[in-house]
């Protein structure tokens, strides 16, 4: 994806459902982590957990395919998808191995790697100059993923619960908003994308307008905010301001929906 002469690690699909229900299918299977690949990549899940000792390796659910803009998935490990597909974005002989247990179609089969689905809530509300957008944020150096790098208040990985329940937790841990089950209501898929660099589905969802929601505030997460307007000049703008280096993928993804949705809109 590129963006004022800059490419982005990230990939929108044509394609998405857009009711949340709909978007992810989860089949009662684990996903079919290549053991050689996985043993190839823990050197890089050790350096990862010596900056970040406090991961914990919880249970993520991960892309088996995905299909007319549905994503099924079955259970991995957090650990797993930091040993296959975090440790691939660095290593260019083991991302080709990973593209081969995944031919024809990485992006979209997840053969051989736990290809954690992520998931970013373009929470709309009144911005502190009276407009409305949605807030990026700062993430502490001290993570595991994406160190120092902006990305969406509140994005996460789909773990256990599954989709819904992810999403509620993030709108409540990250954002800090009391009922996101209301906050919630009204919400619609506005993209299906891609970690480029992990081979890793992005989902982004964006919520109805929330009036004077309170910002989200500094924590062991995040250690700096931006607010984004919801206008094509300030989508503009952040890409001038904000390149590859600077954004994760999965902002990437989510800012590039919010432009798509706006151009359409």
């Amino acid at each position: 994806m590129v963006r004022r002469g800059r490419e982005y690690p990230a990939e929108l699909d044509e394609q998405h459902a857009t009711s949340i229900a709909d978007v992810l299918v989860v089949h009662d299977a684990e996903a079919a982590v290549d053991p050689e690949l996985r043993q190839a990549g823990t050197p890089h899940l050790e350096a990862v957990l010596a900056r970040s000792p406090g991961s914990f390796d919880g249970a993520v659910l991960a892309l088996d395919r995905i299909s007319d803009g549905v994503v099924y998935a079955v259970r991995a490990t957090y650990f797993d998808m930091l040993a296959t597909c975090d440790a691939i974005a660095a290593d260019p002989a083991l991302r080709d191995w990973a593209e081969r247990l995944a031919a024809p179609d990485p992006l979209r089969i997840g053969t051989g790697r736990a290809a954690a689905v992520g998931i970013t809530a373009i929470v709309v509300r009144a911005l502190t100059d009276g407009s409305t957008g949605f807030t990026l944020g700062q993430r502490s150096p001290e993570l595991a993923l994406d160190p120092g790098k902006w990305h969406v208040v509140p994005s996460g990985i789909v773990d256990g619960r599954g989709l819904v329940g992810t999403i509620l937790d993030e709108l409540a841990g990250e954002h800090g908003i009391a009922d996101p089950l209301a906050a919630l209501d009204g919400a619609q898929v506005i993209a299906l994308g891609y970690d480029v660099a992990r081979i890793r589905p992005e989902l982004t969802i964006m919520t109805r307008a929330l009036g004077d929601l309170a910002a989200p505030e500094p924590s062991d997460e995040f250690v700096a905010f931006r607010e984004v307007t919801l206008e094509l000049n300030a989508i503009d703008e952040l890409w001038s301001s904000l390149g590859p280096d600077d954004l994760t993928p999965g902002a990437a993804v989510a800012v590039a929906a919010v432009e798509r949705h706006l151009i359409r809109r």
